[in-house]
């Protein structure tokens, strides 16, 4: 059976919720207000609570690494498929800046979206064509582990790649890089579709998203509240909004959770939205 056609439709809306923080998290970033000019308050607040982007990204890894486990074929069309997506996008919307005025056209600008990949015009897309390419093996990997030693896996690597750069936000880039962030996520999708979560319930999961959800809004507020600048905590009030942050992967797991936990159903107009999210990310 196509696997398209008995897609939960409630991961396909959990993806399209994971597009939607990441929008969201582009207009906090880059809507040209500098919020830390701001005095404390309640649109400073807002502006640092919609740092969501990292947790979009979070969310995307564990859909793919919950779906990609139970698949071990490298599929070369899919693979031109999604490097087409990137480059049609990279080049159609730099010309159409051109064309238009909004970009001053350079050559070396010209080069990088003509190569996006490569050259890392999406950061998110390199790696997750990397991810994509090298999936194969990974699941080999991991479907080579017991449960004990995936277990023990995922908890030495949230101990060094998250949880110590969370609270020692300086040597974040010398624990991980983005690959690595990725494979940490995939690996936590994978397994919660090989395992399940044992030690959770719905109601739990619940509770556990409600506490992970008040813990990410509550350290905007107190770190903005107390203008804590420990120099090896890191300075910035959304920095458990990072994507190493062992709050914002709790939370993206719960939330994840959530939707596993909802009854499943196929809804073909939420499976076809869901599709072309990406697509919205490029744009």
């Amino acid at each position: 059976m196509n696997e398209k056609k008995v897609r939960n439709s409630n991961i396909e809306i959990l993806r399209i919720v994971a597009m939607l923080f990441i929008v969201l998290s582009h207009y906090s970033v880059h809507n040209g207000i500098m919020e830390y000019s701001l005095p404390i308050g309640a649109n400073r607040l807002f502006l640092n609570m919609l740092v969501l982007g990292n947790i979009g990204v979070i969310l995307f890894v564990l859909i793919s690494g919950y779906y990609l486990i139970d698949s071990d074929t490298f599929s070369l069309k899919k693979l031109l498929k999604f490097v087409f997506q990137v480059w049609f996008y990279s080049f159609a919307i730099y010309v159409i800046g051109c064309l238009s005025g909004l970009i001053e056209f350079s050559w070396r600008e010209l080069f990088i979206n003509c190569l996006p990949i490569i050259t890392k015009r999406y950061w998110f897309a390199t790696c997750y064509i990397v991810i994509y390419i090298f999936h194969p093996f990974i699941n080999k990997f991991l479907k080579s582990l017991s449960k004990k030693e995936y277990q023990l896996f995922l908890m030495v690597s949230l101990i060094l790649f998250s949880l110590i750069p969370t609270f020692l936000s300086d040597t974040a880039n010398f624990y991980g890089n983005e690959l690595v962030q990725f494979i940490l996520f995939y690996s936590i999708g994978a397994y919660l579709k090989k395992y399940g979560f044992n030690y959770l319930n719905k109601k739990k999961n619940n509770y556990l998203l409600i506490i992970s959800s008040l813990a990410l809004a509550l350290s905007v507020t107190i770190i903005n509240l107390l203008s804590i600048k420990i120099p090896a905590f890191g300075i910035y009030a959304d920095q458990f909004y990072e994507r190493y942050s062992i709050v914002a992967i709790i939370f993206s797991i719960s939330l994840f959770m959530h939707f596993i936990f909802c009854k499943p159903f196929h809804n073909r107009i939420i499976n076809t939205t869901a599709s072309t999210m990406f697509g919205v990310y490029l744009i």
